[in-house]
């Protein structure tokens, strides 16, 4: 068929454009600003006619941790970036490295789990840097589906019940079938179902370790029994099947010390099956918007070399066009983050004005001789003045250390968005007095001011840092062993405590806030409202160990309904309390979280993300409280 340039109709409707377009919408059955309910609210706010006040929400759609209030991203992020901005040239900064950045690279390869018992990983593991855990995918189906063929058909991929949507979506991209097992009432996947449905079509297992949407954690001797059943498998049919775990939520895992390296386990295993690793710094790091992900891949070169090579040269042409993915800057920030990290550098922003600090009180006593001629007054009264105070020599004023620090080092301390003036100096004095590297003394003016004075002491002898055009070359000092001596004296802390501390907090709230609604929710049960099974014990009470990340599905009972062509749960939801007068409890439809064949009445749920501080959680408590009433 001839089609005119420019005639859309007439491209349409070439049986090749239609069957393009009919799958392409499939990646809309797993698209939640594609639903009725996403419509519902977009239409009560058009309706509105009033943009700056739009209809009230409690939003549970977002699983983007810094959404919420009390949740942040580390900020130890913001200041490698920042110094990235200040210090490295524009190449390193603005620039690309088609590759990704080796630094990152190195760390990743490693992977996170190094505990007791941690194995290196064998040289022919392979890694790179993603735009997000989507982009790991995108890439990963691109190189294992091949478009249908006519006398074999689709390749499939392999999924739980409950999986997450992108992991849909973009096996409906490359043309490939999901095929779905199911899970047992733990939430665990159930292995005979798993066998079941792998096929000669399979090119995959594709499965989250810790889950969107459901939030259970996947026991470690599963992850184990999978590969052995991928194992057989491979024998059976006499090709590769590739396990795919995406590891994002690990980091919130309850119990760490059941936490999944997919790598770590296929190689104490050694059973040949190939194992690709998917994640992000998007939930624990908190940065999603600048999508930083990576995969890492084990596949022994011995086991279906032929496979392995096209697999791998697959992966190689797909990236390398696209000159790196992911920006630079995040990508060397954390490369530099984690290398301060691993090797429990002291904070640099921290360190840099102390040492700007004991550096000035330094060049002061060796440009002065030791006689303080401070600049509190006119040249003609400061000797008179400070001779009156019994000031001895050596000691010199917060005042003209700030300012002598200020003029040696005060572009590199905007860099660190840090400025010395008297009262950090006095700040920085006490901690450099606690650690013994100086004297402090206090006189009172007549103005009953006072006034701190400060002398290095004789045994303490200051590292030297460069100086250029004037300047204090502080970038890097945290990697200097002198300074880093120096910053544990005074008590700074590293960048991996602080880290470390971030995580602690994150796992914490998290944790609080996904169990206080989830106990909200069941407390509400004789009210109609139901959670799903899985995150009971065999007590019938919920077991906290199966709430693992950001997320819950629950429903109303009243509500509950499916039919392929709506309303979905989560719209009625939204629809009653606007029809009550209330703030709209704002969830995606949970199923879109399954394949359209395997949603039914039953499935009815929807998928909130639990991340609102208590009391916007106990509003939309109240809230499902009057909904039940009034149904």
């Amino acid at each position: 068929m001839v089609v005119v340039c420019g005639n859309r109709i007439g491209l349409y409707k070439t049986s090749e454009y239609r069957e393009r377009a009919g799958h392409i919408r499939r990646i809309g059955d797993a698209a939640f600003n594609f639903t009725d309910a996403d419509a519902y609210i977009k239409k009560v706010n058009a309706e509105r006619n009033d943009p700056n006040e739009p209809y009230p929400i409690i939003e549970g759609r977002y699983g983007d941790p810094t959404f919420y209030q009390g949740i942040g991203s580390y900020r130890g992020f913001k200041r490698f970036m920042q110094r990235y901005e200040h210090f490295k040239s524009s190449s390193d900064s603005n620039g690309y490295r088609i590759s990704g950045n080796p630094r990152l690279k190195a760390r990743l390869i490693k992977g996170w789990t190094q505990a007791p018992g941690y194995i290196p990983v064998p040289p022919h593991v392979g890694i790179y840097i993603t735009p997000g855990v989507s982009g790991a995918l995108d890439q990963i189906a691109a190189a294992l589906i091949l478009p249908p063929r006519e006398k074999t058909g689709a390749d499939n991929i392999v999924m739980p019940l409950w999986t997450y949507m992108t992991h849909l979506a973009l096996v409906f991209k490359h043309q490939g079938e999901v095929k779905t097992c199911g899970i047992s009432g733990e939430g665990q996947i159930d292995l005979e179902s798993l066998e079941r449905k792998i096929d000669e079509n399979t090119k995959g297992i594709l499965f989250a370790t810790v889950g969107n949407p459901l939030s259970t954690a996947m026991e470690p001797d599963i992850f184990d029994n999978i590969i052995r059943l991928v194992s057989k498998k491979m024998e059976e049919f006499g090709k590769p099947i590739v396990i795919i775990a995406d590891v994002i939520y690990e980091p919130f895992r309850r119990n760490q010390a059941k936490r999944i390296d997919p790598i770590q386990r296929a190689i104490k295993l050694d059973l040949g099956v190939p194992i690709i690793e998917t994640s992000s710094f998007s939930k624990m790091m908190a940065i999603p918007g600048h999508r930083v992900g990576h995969l890492r891949y084990l596949w022994d070169p011995h086991s279906f070399p032929d496979y392995r090579e096209d697999f791998t040269t697959s992966l190689e042409l797909i990236y390398w066009p696209t000159l790196c993915p992911v920006s630079n800057q995040p990508q060397a920030a954390l490369g530099d983050l984690f290398d301060s990290t691993n090797k429990k550098y002291p904070v640099e922003e921290e360190l840099a004005p102390l040492a700007a600090m004991l550096v000035s009180l330094k060049e002061l006593m060796k440009t002065k001789g030791g006689i303080n001629t401070d600049t509190l007054f006119k040249k003609e009264e400061s000797r008179s003045r400070l001779k009156e105070w019994d000031v001895p020599d050596g000691f010199f004023s917060s005042s003209i250390i700030a300012k002598t620090a200020r003029k040696m080092a005060n572009a590199s301390l905007q860099a660190y968005s840090a400025d010395i003036n008297p009262e950090t100096v006095e700040k920085f004095g006490r901690t450099a007095k606690d650690a013994k590297l100086v004297e402090e003394i206090e006189r009172t003016n007549e103005e009953g001011v006072t006034i701190k004075f400060y002398r290095l002491r004789e045994d303490i002898l200051i590292p030297d840092i460069p100086i250029v055009d004037g300047q204090l070359q502080l970038f890097g000092i945290s990697s200097k062993l002198d300074w880093i001596h120096m910053a544990a004296l005074c008590g700074i802390e590293t960048e991996n405590g602080k880290y470390q501390e971030h995580k602690e907090y994150m796992r914490r709230t998290v944790f609080e806030r996904v169990y206080h609604l989830a106990e909200g929710l069941d407390s509400l049960r004789s009210d109609g409202v139901y959670l799903h099974p899985a995150y009971y014990g065999p007590d019938g009470k919920l077991d906290p160990d199966r709430f693992n990340s950001l997320f819950l599905l629950w429903g109303i009972e009243g509500l509950r309904s499916y039919s392929p062509e709506g309303p979905s749960q989560a719209a009625r939801v939204a629809m009653k309390c606007v029809e009550s007068g209330l703030p709209i409890i704002a969830d995606v439809p949970a199923e879109l979280f399954l394949p359209r064949e395997e949603r039914n009445y039953q499935t009815s749920y929807l998928r909130h993300v639990s991340l609102q501080p208590k009391k916007e959680m106990d509003a939309m408590l109240d809230i499902i409280r009057i909904i039940t009433r009034d149904l």
